[in-house]
C-alpha cells in the first residue's frame, strides 16, 4: 500500500511539473491567497458562532429570569395578601363568632356582610385576585370578587380534604378552565392560639400570568408556558394547552429539583432549544422552547456571510491571478511560438516585447540571439562562397603551372647568359610570389610574410627606382606570430599606387609590427598625397559594408573582409589620411601563435 501510494505521490508530482505555466499560476495563487482565507474565515465563524451561541443563551436566560422574578414578586404579594387576612382582627374575631353559631341572624347577616366587605377591600387592590372565597369550620362560604361579580366555588371533594390538611402554608390547586383562574388556599390559623378557624381561597387570574410573558417575544415562532411542579400547564401563549398535561420527554428534564437550565431536545423531529427557570419557592417553572433555526437564525446569517466573503475574494483571487498568469504566460507561449516558427521560417523573426522583468529580458536575449544566429550564417555563408571562389580560383591558376614557372625560369637564365643580370633577379623573385600564392596555407607566419613583401618591393623598386624608401620597424615576438597570407602586399601596393606614384619627390613608406594585449597592430603609412575628408569617410563607409572601390584597391576590401570573416567584426582596417601629409592604414587582429 505504501508503494502505491509512492507511485501516486510520484504521480501526482510530474504531473503538476507537466502543467503549463500559466496553470501553475493559477493553482499557486489560488493555493496561496483561498486555502488560508478560507481557514481564517472558518476559524472567524467558529469563533462569532461561539460567541453568537453564548450571547443569545445568555439573552434567553435572562429574558426568562426576569421573567421569574416578575411573576414571583406576584407570588410574595399573595403571600402579604395572606399575611393580611390571617392577621385581620376584624376578620378573625367574625370568623371565630360565626364558627361558634351564638349569634342571632341579623348578627350573623352582619357579620357575613362584614366579612365580604374586608374580602372585597383586599381583592380591589390585587388585579391578579379574581376572587376570594372565606370557609369557615362549619362550611360557609363566605366569597367576593374584584369585580362584584358572582362566582361558584369550583373547589371538588380532593381539594377540600387537601385544603382541610393544611397547617397553613398556601397551596395550589389544578386550575379552572371555564373561569381561567387558578386556585390556591391555605389553612386560617388564630395568630394568639395557632387554633385553625377556617380556610381562605383565593383565585389567581390565568391571564395575569400570560400578561408577564405574552409582551416578551423571544422570536416570531418561539413558544412559552408555564408548568407547575407536576408538569401541568398553567398558562400557555396557546390557549389550547390550559391545564393540560403534555407527555413530551423533554420534560422529564424540567420537573424535578433543577431551577433552570438549557438544552436541545428534538421536538416532532426539528431541533428545539427548550430554557427554563424555577419562578420562587412556588415549584413552578416558566419554559421557552424556540426553534433550531430561529435559535441560529444570526448563525445562519453569520454562515452565509462568511461563505459569500470566501467566494467573493475567490472570484477575486481568480480574476487577479488569471490576470498575473495571463501576463506571465503570455509573452512565454509568444516566445515559445517564434521559436517553433523559426524551425520553419529560419533566424528572419523578431518578438516585438518590452518589459524590464525576467521575461523581458529573456525575449530581449533571444531577439539578440537569433539576430546573432542569422549573423553568422551569413557569415559562414559568405566565408564559404568566398572560399569557393578562391578555390575556383586557385584551380584556374594552377592550370599547367609548370608551364609558367619554366618560362620564368627560361627568361632567369636567358639573362644571365645576355649579361642582364637583374631581369634573372626580377625574374626568379617573381616566380617565389607565384609558388608561395598557390601553396594551399591560408596563414603563415610574420616572418615569412615580411620576407615575401621584401620581394614585392624589390620588384616595385626596379620600376621606380630610388623615388621608394621601405622602412621597416617589426618586433621579435611579432616575427613568431600567424597572419593571414598576402595580408602586407594589398596595403604596399596601395600606398604605392595611390600614395607616392603621383608625388615627385621620394617617398617613403613605413610598415611597422608591434604586440599590445593580446592584438598584432600591423601599419603601413606613408608620406603621399593622402585624401580628403569626405574621400576619407567614403571609403570608411565602403568597408563598413565591404563595398569595394575600383579607384582606391580592391585588395584593401579583400584583407578587410578577411579579416573579419575570420576573427570578427570587431577587428579589420582601418584608415588616417590627411591631404599632402599621407595616409595610414592599420590592421588590427588577435594573436595566433
Amino acid at each position: 500500500m505504501i508503494h502505491a501510494l509512492g507511485r501516486s505521490g510520484r504521480a501526482f508530482i510530474q504531473y503538476l511539473k507537466d502543467m503549463k505555466i500559466r496553470s501553475k499560476i493559477l493553482l499557486s495563487f489560488i493555493v496561496l491567497s483561498i486555502i488560508p482565507l478560507a481557514v481564517l474565515c472558518l476559524i472567524i465563524y467558529q469563533q462569532s458562532e461561539s460567541i453568537i451561541q453564548e450571547k443569545t443563551k445568555d439573552y434567553t436566560t435572562d429574558i426568562i429570569g426576569e421573567i421569574s422574578q416578575n411573576i414571583e414578586m406576584e407570588f410574595r404579594d399573595i403571600d402579604r395578601l395572606n399575611y393580611s387576612i390571617i392577621t385581620n382582627k376584624e376578620l378573625r374575631d367574625s370568623l371565630i363568632q360565626y364558627n361558634r353559631g351564638t349569634q342571632s341572624s341579623f348578627t350573623e347577616l352582619s357579620a357575613r356582610r362584614r366579612v365580604e366587605e374586608i374580602l372585597f377591600e383586599m381583592a380591589l387592590d390585587r388585579e391578579y385576585i379574581d376572587s376570594i372565597f372565606l370557609i369557615s369550620l362549619t362550611g360557609d362560604v363566605f366569597h367576593q370578587t374584584s369585580t362584584g361579580s358572582e362566582i361558584v366555588f369550583s373547589l371538588d371533594a380532593s381539594d377540600m380534604e387537601r385544603l382541610k390538611g393544611n397547617q397553613g402554608d398556601m397551596i395550589w390547586f389544578k386550575p379552572n378552565e371555564q373561569s381561567r383562574v387558578i386556585p390556591l388556599g391555605s389553612a386560617f390559623n388564630d395568630v394568639q392560639t395557632q387554633q385553625k378557624i377556617g380556610y381562605f381561597v383565593l383565585n389567581f387570574r390565568e391571564s395575569l400570568l400570560y400578561s408577564t410573558y405574552s409582551s416578551t417575544k423571544l422570536n416570531d415562532t418561539s413558544t412559552m408556558f408555564i408548568i407547575d411542579q407536576e408538569g401541568r400547564i398553567m398558562s400557555h401563549s396557546n390557549k389550547d394547552m390550559y391545564n393540560k398535561q403534555p407527555a413530551d420527554p423533554y420534560l422529564d428534564k424540567i420537573i424535578g429539583p433543577t431551577t433552570n437550565g438549557l438544552f436541545s431536545e428534538v421536538i416532532d423531529g426539528k431541533i428545539q432549544y427548550v430554557t427554563y427557570q424555577s419562578i420562587g419557592q412556588s415549584g413552578w417553572k416558566i419554559v421557552s422552547v424556540i426553534p433550531g433555526a430561529e435559535y441560529e437564525k444570526e448563525i445562519t446569517t453569520l454562515r452565509h456571510s462568511v461563505l459569500l466573503i470566501v467566494i467573493i475574494f475567490f472570484l477575486f483571487a481568480l480574476l487577479v491571478s488569471y490576470y498575473l498568469s495571463n501576463s506571465i504566460s503570455k509573452p512565454i507561449r509568444k516566445l515559445s511560438s517564434t521559436m517553433r516558427s523559426a524551425e520553419k521560417k529560419g533566424f528572419e523573426i523578431y518578438i516585438d516585447y518590452y518589459s524590464r522583468d525576467e521575461i523581458g529580458l529573456l525575449t530581449h536575449n533571444f531577439n539578440l540571439m537569433v539576430k546573432r544566429i542569422n549573423y553568422l550564417i551569413t557569415r559562414v555563408y559568405q566565408v564559404q562562397l568566398l572560399k569557393q571562389q578562391s578555390e575556383l580560383k586557385y584551380l584556374m591558376f594552377q592550370i599547367n603551372p609548370h608551364f609558367l614557372f619554366n618560362t620564368l625560369e627560361t627568361i632567369n637564365w636567358m639573362a644571365r647568359i645576355k649579361g642582364v643580370p637583374e631581369v634573372g633577379k626580377i625574374t626568379k623573385m617573381l616566380g617565389d610570389l607565384m609558388r608561395e600564392g598557390i601553396k594551399g596555407r591560408d596563414f603563415i607566419l610574420l616572418e615569412k610574410e615580411i620576407e615575401n613583401i621584401e620581394k614585392y618591393i624589390t620588384i616595385q623598386q626596379y620600376r621606380y627606382g630610388d623615388k621608394i624608401m621601405v622602412v621597416f620597424d617589426i618586433e621579435d615576438i611579432a616575427k613568431r606570430t600567424m597572419v593571414p597570407k598576402f595580408l602586407l602586399q594589398p596595403l604596399v601596393e596601395n600606398a604605392i599606387v595611390h600614395g607616392l606614384e603621383s608625388v615627385i619627390d621620394k617617398g617613403t613608406i613605413a610598415i611597422t609590427c608591434s604586440v599590445k594585449s593580446d592584438l598584432l597592430v600591423v601599419s603601413v603609412s606613408d608620406n603621399g598625397v593622402g585624401m580628403t575628408e569626405e574621400k576619407l569617410a567614403e571609403l570608411r563607409e565602403r568597408l563598413k559594408h565591404h563595398q569595394e572601390d575600383g579607384e582606391f584597391g580592391i585588395g584593401i576590401n579583400n584583407v578587410h573582409q578577411r579579416i573579419q570573416l575570420h576573427y570578427g567584426e570587431a577587428y579589420g582596417i582601418d584608415i588616417y589620411s590627411k591631404v599632402n601629409e599621407g595616409t595610414k592604414i592599420s590592421v588590427v587582429f588577435p594573436i595566433e601563435k
